[in-house]
């Protein structure tokens, strides 16, 4: 036969060699090729590599298998009409490279075994079995299986490799008996995206030796396993469609999960701060919060939650220590800049879909880690935008306080649920270490979903006409850009480790500062270009100037003598007005020494 088509019957068995077939080889959909009991495989080669389709039947007879490459490598596609069975081995390749794309049946003692070469890789569509060994194992120098069918055995999968071996798994693959790696190589469960929800049960017991998780992008996925199963396993492209299911681990309101943004490191504790675990994630989690929900079967489910500002997950600051905001309940202590105060009513409001997105009044804004002091906050908090922060003595809404770097306004949050804490009294309570101010009926209540339940609590507390601020709220004005200048510069020295770099040593002096010129010096951080300043009457900038005059006083102290400056004013100032007169870098609004300077009025105003 010398053509590369196997039609009809062949009961002996096909031997590929050149001299009597063309590679690649299709056997055609109805065709079927026996092995002879005691003989040989039905489809054998040992001379090179072959790349063979299967759309009919291969039937290896006794004790021999369906397929065997033996030594050379080669391709196996067996489609959806194909059908290959053998007594011991199914399919057995070995050689240089093995591959296997199966969208029908395979079956034997063992379905699929590739060993003895650099690469093994199998595709399953179909379904793959054996008996009571392996449905695939796969040996060699790294292996790569991707299941969407169904594979069956004593050990379903066994990935044998010494390195690099890959399971990708997609939404709805069967596996039937457990799935195992070389403990001692270097294995990766990739969980594949698909139109469903995908489910792993029982990793740790039937998936065995992963030291990785895969989740790809646009994938959903439920992982359980015991929180010990996790140990050692790093977990990548986790978010807010998937769950990992802690078996064995039962849910207790006051447990948390709590995201080191600096190592990714999720610690889950206890309700009085003593760690249970902790499972390493790799990915982006900057705004998302993970917290522990009941997973009705004795379980606890871990999500991450990306819906914002004292939401499910957020630590509120008690006497006794950091809580999750959502086992608060009325009458619960929280600590407040004066002391514990207890909770009158949490307020609760939603945004979805529609509603949320493209909608600049509710979507949050976000304050990553450290981003107002170091380690505060300790972890990204997120705060809806007329939230105000506790920051200089002043109250600031959050969204007077975006910078583009470290604090952030969101867009495109899709489900936002917020929660605010009201106290007896408007006062100053701290979310992840960040000072930040309780709820205040500025007859904005009704804006909350659960609205009704205050007035059924306190049926005769009556409508606040005013809120008593505990402390000055500030939207404009020369503090709060003095404020705003530092957390920018701030932001450009924020390190993972949630600190900022220590700002170089900057020296500089105003000297003197009349109505009409202001004059010192000021040395640039690195010895390089002359410093910016920004010249501040009553608040206001009126000029700019660069420390780059040279004074020989200077020089001969040491100092690079081009580094002084005199400014002459645009107008003189009025000596019947006070006058405060500052000197600021503009690279990170520093005041420089000697300065604010005050001048007092020279003479008074006539009477009118």
């Amino acid at each position: 036969m010398t053509t590369d088509t196997i039609t009809g019957t062949i009961t002996t068995g096909v031997t590929l060699t050149s001299a009597s077939y063309t590679d690649p080889v299709t056997i055609a959909s109805g065709a079927s090729i026996t092995g002879a009991d005691g003989s040989t495989s039905a489809v054998y080669s040992n001379q090179s590599a072959w790349t063979v389709q299967n759309d009919g039947t291969i039937s290896g007879g006794a004790p021999y298998d369906g397929v065997l490459f033996n030594g050379v490598g080669g391709v196996l596609t067996n489609e959806l009409t194909g059908s290959i069975g053998g007594n011991a081995y199914g399919v057995f390749i070995t050689g240089p490279e093995g591959t296997v794309e199966n969208a029908g049946s395979i079956g034997g003692g063992v379905g699929v075994y590739i060993g003895q070469g650099t690469d093994a890789s199998v595709g399953n569509a179909g379904t793959i079995a054996g008996g009571a060994r392996f449905g695939v194992w796969l040996a060699g120098t790294h292996a790569t299986l991707e299941n969407s069918g169904t594979i069956v055995g004593g050990e379903s999968v066994y990935l044998a490799a010494s390195s690099d071996n890959r399971l990708i798994v997609d939404p709805g693959a069967v596996f039937v008996g457990d799935v195992v790696a070389n403990a001692s190589a270097a294995n990766t469960l990739e969980l594949a995206s698909g139109a469903s929800t995908g489910t792993i049960s029982g990793f740790g017991d039937q998936y065995q030796g992963f030291q990785a998780i895969t989740i790809d992008s646009g994938a959903s996925w439920d992982v359980a396993g015991s929180l010990s199963a996790f140990q050692g396993v790093t977990i990548e492209g986790f978010d807010s469609d998937d769950k990992l299911d802690l078996t064995g681990l039962a849910f207790n309101t006051g447990d948390t999960a709590d995201l080191d943004h600096g190592t990714d490191v999720l610690t889950i504790k206890d309700g009085g701060g003593h760690t249970l675990g902790t499972i390493q994630l790799a990915g982006d989690f900057n705004g998302d919060f993970f917290h522990l929900l009941d997973d009705g079967n004795g379980g606890t489910f871990v999500e991450d939650d990306e819906t914002p500002c004292f939401c499910r997950g957020t630590n509120i600051r008690t006497p006794r220590g950091e809580a999750s905001i959502e086992p608060l309940g009325i009458g619960d202590l929280v600590m407040t800049a004066d002391g514990p105060l207890p909770v009158k009513w949490i307020g609760r409001r939603s945004y979805r879909d529609w509603q949320a997105v493209g909608n600049h009044d509710v979507q949050p804004i976000l304050f990553r880690a450290g981003s107002l002091a170091d380690r505060i906050p300790a972890r990204d908090l997120l705060v809806s935008p007329q939230h105000a922060m506790f920051l200089d003595g002043m109250l600031v809404p959050a969204c007077h306080l975006v910078n583009g770097i470290s604090i952030l306004k969101l867009e495109d949050m899709e489900q936002i649920d917020y929660f605010h804490l009201e106290l007896e009294r408007h006062a100053v309570i701290f979310a992840e270490g960040a000072a930040a101010e309780s709820f205040a009926d500025d007859d904005s209540r009704d804006a909350f979903h659960n609205a009704h339940e205050y007035r059924a609590l306190y049926p005769d507390q009556p409508r606040r006409r005013f809120v008593e601020y505990c402390a000055p709220r500030v939207e404009d004005g020369y503090a709060l850009d003095v404020l705003r200048r530092a957390l920018a510069a701030r932001a450009t020295r924020l390190r993972p480790n949630r600190k900022a770099a220590r700002t170089p040593a900057q020296q500089g002096y105003l000297d003197r500062a009349t109505r009409t010129m202001v004059e010192g010096w000021a040395l640039p951080p690195t010895g390089d270009e002359p410093v910016m300043l920004a010249i501040v009457v009553n608040g206001a900038v009126v000029g700019q100037t660069f420390a780059d005059r040279y004074r020989e006083d200077l020089k001969s102290a040491g100092f690079d003598g081009h580094c002084s400056f005199h400014f002459i004013l645009p107008q003189p100032l009025s000596p019947e007005l006070s006058h405060r007169i500052e000197v600021r870098r503009e690279s990170d609004w520093t005041l420089l020494h000697g300065g604010p300077v005050t001048l007092s009025p020279a003479v008074a105003r006539a009477a009118a």
